[in-house]
C-alpha cells in the first residue's frame, strides 16, 4: 500500500451500526508510522464505542430487578449462560 492522490497515508475510516439507528461514518487522518497509526486508530475505536455503549445504555430504560434464583443443588448441574450469537451488520 502506499498513499494516493484521494487516500494520503493515516487515512483510516471507522463506521459503527446500531439497531434502529443510522450508519454512522467516521474518517480519520492520523500521523505516524503503520504502528502509530494501527495504535491511534483502536484508541479511537474504542472511544467511540465506550461512548456508543454508554448513550445505549443511558437510553435503555432500567429492568426491574428479579428476586435472585436459588442456587443449583449439587445434583442437577446449571448449564453455564451463553452469549447470543453475533448479528451481521448490512451496510445501506
Amino acid at each position: 500500500g502506499g498513499a494516493t492522490p484521494g487516500k494520503p497515508v493515516g487515512t483510516v475510516w471507522l463506521g459503527w451500526c446500531c439497531r434502529g439507528a443510522a450508519s454512522q461514518a467516521e474518517r480519520l487522518q492520523l500521523p505516524g508510522d503503520r504502528a502509530a497509526v494501527r495504535a491511534q486508530t483502536v484508541g479511537t475505536a474504542l472511544q467511540r464505542l465506550a461512548e456508543l455503549a454508554e448513550l445505549a445504555q443511558s437510553a435503555t430504560p432500567a429492568a426491574p430487578s428479579a428476586p435472585s434464583a436459588p442456587p443449583a443443588s449439587p445434583a442437577s448441574p446449571a448449564s453455564p449462560a451463553s452469549p447470543a450469537p453475533a448479528q451481521p451488520v448490512q451496510g445501506p
